[in-house]
Parts: structure tokens; C-alpha cells; sequence
């Protein structure tokens, strides 16, 4: 019998959340699908972090202008200074918490090193990190590899079947729109991920 081979397709996220890498980690393979159109004040650029005063945006400066219809891996960076300011933000907010100390020069040199131009390979950049430092070993790769496909449910189909995938796992708000009879009429089983827990 043919071995098994589930993969997970979920657009790139600036340090997402815990689910995200519990769907990366349930995974063979994980595909960043980058290849969609950016949207504003979305995660794709931002996140919370949780202050004194509350909580607290930090966003990647990206522009925008004139570019409505630009895909995630096209998306440029306005403003390098942004990683030296989101250092000193978590630094100066997090430098009692536990643990700081133990990661300090790990997240220092992700940050003041990063000197990427666009905003998906920034989010590369910090979730394979992420990922080495949770224990993670599934491959991270990008839909810049694959061929693309017209169609919601054809494009992600077409992606599975150029990666091997015997198995895709997806996020609860695809129910949707993804058409599982299609995976399955490719042999492809669909599985729904489950983030109660």
C-alpha cells in the first residue's frame, strides 16, 4: 500500500496564531499560498500584541497605493525601519516577561537582520523560525512552486495533486466554498481541522 500524504494550503500570516502551527504541525507538507490577493488590515501584515495600556497593533508597512489588485507575493515593504521598531516595542514590553531572556538574541537577530523587500518572504522568514523553535519538522513550501489553476477548489486541488498529496487538510472557513466532491473524485480525501482543543 502507498504511503499517505496530508498537506495543509493556508495563506502566509505575519507570526500567526497557536492554531496555525498546529495545522502546520498535523501536516506532511505545508504550502503557503501567496499567490492570492493582499488585503488590507488583515493578519497578513499585522498582529495584536498585548500591552500594559491593551492591546496593540503591529503592522508592516506596505505599500498599497495604485496596487488594489496585487497578490501577497507581490506586496512590497514601505518602510525598513519597521523591524527595528517592532523590536523595541516587544523588547521594551516584554523584558520582564518569563522566557524573555532565553529567546532575547534569537528574536534580536530575526528581526534586526531581516532585510527582506516583500511582505511574503518576511512571513516565511519568521514562521520556518517559529517552527524550528516549537519543534516543528514539516517542510514549508510556497505556491510560487506550483502551477496555478483557475478556480477556488481547482486551484487548491491542482496543488495536492502536483504535491503527491493523498490527504488535504483544511481550516474550518472553507467549508464554504471548497467542493469536497471534486477532491474526492481525484482520490484526494478531505479532512476538516478541528481547533477546539
Amino acid at each position: 500500500m502507498a504511503a499517505r500524504k496530508k498537506i495543509a494550503i493556508v495563506q502566509s500570516s505575519y507570526i500567526p496564531w497557536r492554531g496555525y502551527f498546529d495545522l502546520i504541525h498535523a501536516v506532511d507538507e505545508f504550502i503557503l499560498f501567496d499567490e492570492t490577493q493582499y488585503t488590507k488590515r488583515d493578519w497578513r501584515n499585522r498582529n495584536r500584541i498585548k500591552l500594559p495600556q491593551g492591546a496593540f497593533w503591529l503592522t508592516i508597512p506596505v505599500k498599497v497605493k495604485g496596487r488594489s489588485r496585487q497578490k501577497l507575493s507581490e506586496t512590497m515593504i514601505s518602510d525598513q525601519n519597521w523591524a527595528k521598531e517592532h523590536w523595541k516595542t516587544l523588547s521594551m514590553s516584554y523584558q520582564k516577561a518569563p522566557f524573555f531572556s532565553q529567546y532575547k538574541e534569537i528574536f534580536r537577530e530575526l528581526y534586526l537582520n531581516c532585510n527582506e523587500d516583500f511582505l511574503s518572504k518576511i512571513n516565511y522568514r519568521f514562521l520556518t523560525k517559529l517552527c524550528d523553535l516549537l519543534g516543528i519538522a514539516t517542510p514549508v513550501r510556497q505556491s510560487s512552486e506550483f502551477v496555478l489553476v483557475s478556480g477556488k477548489t481547482e486551484r487548491l486541488l491542482a496543488i495536492c495533486q502536483q504535491a503527491g498529496a493523498t490527504d488535504y487538510l483544511s481550516g474550518p472557513a472553507a467549508r464554504g466554498y471548497l467542493d469536497e466532491e471534486l477532491f474526492n473524485r481525484a482520490g484526494i480525501t478531505v479532512h476538516w481541522m478541528d481547533y477546539s482543543g
